[in-house]
């Protein structure tokens, strides 16, 4: 029988002992397991908390990207009919500058003709009372 082995009586007490660090040991692994477990989990919903953060942020950015690229493509349109009607105003300039030095040219013109026509008038206006006084 097992009780006629020598050393197994005495091994009674002591796998007790083992059993024992073994349960305990036990114990604190599935602590351990439990809080590591905890620890995943809210690590897990952190990450998917901070992954649809990210993600909304990413949205908001290409809005803000789609909606700034508009804006430019708007500005560059109103900045080209703003360069034409300068263009435009400036040959309008110009034209209207050539047709005043045109007009001054023709009334210079006529203010000659003018006088010389006024003068010219004095002088038949005075023939003609010398004449009526003769």
């Amino acid at each position: 029988s097992f009780l006629a082995i020598p050393g197994y009586q005495s091994a009674a007490p002591q796998s007790g002992q083992i059993f024992g660090v073994l349960k305990q040991m036990q114990e604190d692994f599935e602590k351990d397991l439990s809080e590591a477990q905890a620890k995943d989990k809210k690590a897990g919903e952190d990450y998917a908390s901070l992954k649809a953060a990210k993600e909304a942020e990413i949205v908001s950015g290409r809005t803000l990207q789609a909606e700034l690229d508009q804006n430019i493509a708007e500005l560059k349109e109103k900045h080209a009919q703003a360069f034409q009607e300068l263009e435009d105003t400036e040959a309008q300039l110009d034209l209207d500058r050539t047709f005043l030095a045109n007009l001054k040219e023709k009334c210079a013109a006529s203010d000659t003709e003018f006088d010389q026509r006024v003068k010219d008038r004095l002088e038949e206006i005075v023939a003609v009372e010398d004449t009526i006084k003769i």
